[in-house]
């Protein structure tokens, strides 16, 4: 699969759509801006701190579910819902591992086996450097990010959607399940290559399985929850119905627009998704970004910022397409010019 783009040759009518849809969401984005800003001290940090405690308290030995039946509470998070306690999948991961150093390495395993599928869905070569956009590049800025459920699950839901681009159907399931294990939000993903592979019954055969195993894991996490959720304690939801200008600062989490203004990320929003629908062959991957998007206006608050983290791996994807199908309609225009051999 290459990033074409149709050659480039898109009829003028859509160029039209595309361009008024990005001007829509580009104008959305400063509608209630002020409601989904993100307080000052970027709160969601603090999840940070809350894991790396449970972390340490679950590597020596703790109950991971009365860890955070404590922790929660003491912190100020909220105990009800019950989506409001994690999986334990990344908190035993962490704690099982002898050194941060290896768990870094890992992760960043991950993003180097990421960049180097997309490589192969773009046929990427010697612009494969590129690439190193959806890698964790948070990793290089703070180390503690490596207790971002959102930074693993993000993570694998690009490498999950890049190998069923390929065709990869085992190696793609093991992946968004994996990364449904660590944060429930990758549930959706999971749903969407379910629904996306539901033409071929060999491959939908074993989405339902795993989507069956999560319904399971699901049920066992959350009887597990309700045995540990103390008596008393906040009760939190998170349908503030922030709409674009969340989704916006939830963008705002890649690396490169974590300092921009507020406008720049807006214009990037606005643009990227656009470019991702003109993609025809990576369709796959505007539904999904859009997906979250959706859910991000939805259900947002403004200390969840760093929800973003699970589609910013995906969202510079389109552009890369667009610059390689550029440089190749270029090549392509050029006329050849190399000397011909005179005729004997």
């Amino acid at each position: 699969m290459g990033a074409s783009w149709q050659r480039l040759k898109i009829p003028s009518r859509r160029w039209l759509l595309l361009a008024s849809a990005a001007l829509l969401l580009f104008a959305l984005a400063f509608v209630g801006a002020d409601r989904a800003r993100v307080p000052e001290g970027r709160p969601g940090s603090r999840d940070v701190d809350l894991y790396a405690a449970v972390v340490g308290r679950v590597a020596a030995g703790e109950s991971y579910y009365t860890v955070l039946s404590t922790e929660l509470p003491t912190r100020g998070y909220a105990v009800r819902p019950v989506l409001h306690w994690r999986l334990p999948t990344l908190a035993w991961l962490l704690a099982g591992t002898p050194t941060p150093a290896l768990a870094h390495a890992l992760l960043w395993g991950i993003g180097l086996l990421t960049m180097w599928v997309w490589a192969g869905v773009l046929r990427l070569r010697a612009g494969a450097v590129v690439l190193v956009l959806i890698a964790p590049l948070w990793l290089v800025f703070s180390s503690t990010t490596i207790y971002m459920h959102e930074l693993w699950s993000g993570q694998l839901i690009a490498l999950a959607v890049g190998l069923r681009l390929q065709g990869r159907t085992g190696a793609s399931i093991a992946a968004i399940v994996l990364a449904a294990l660590i944060r429930e939000h990758a549930v959706l993903a999971l749903v969407t290559l379910a629904a996306w592979s539901i033409r071929d019954v060999r491959s939908a055969r074993a989405w339902g399985v795993a989507l069956v195993a999560i319904v399971v894991v699901y049920l066992v996490h959350f009887i597990a929850v309700v045995q540990h959720t103390p008596p008393e304690g906040l009760t939190k939801g998170w349908s503030d119905f922030l709409g674009w200008p969340f989704a916006v600062n939830a963008i705002r989490v890649h690396v490169l627009l974590i300092a921009a203004p507020y406008w720049v990320a807006a214009l990037v929003a606005g643009l990227s998704m656009p470019v991702l629908w003109a993609w025809r062959e990576g369709r796959l991957v505007a539904v999904v970004v859009t997906g979250y998007l959706v859910l991000f206006c939805a259900g947002g608050r403004p200390d969840n910022w760093y929800w973003g983290l699970l589609i910013v791996p995906l969202l510079p994807l389109g552009w890369i397409a667009l610059a390689q199908s550029v440089v190749s309609a270029r090549r392509r225009s050029t006329p050849d010019v190399t000397p011909r051999a005179p005729d004997v």
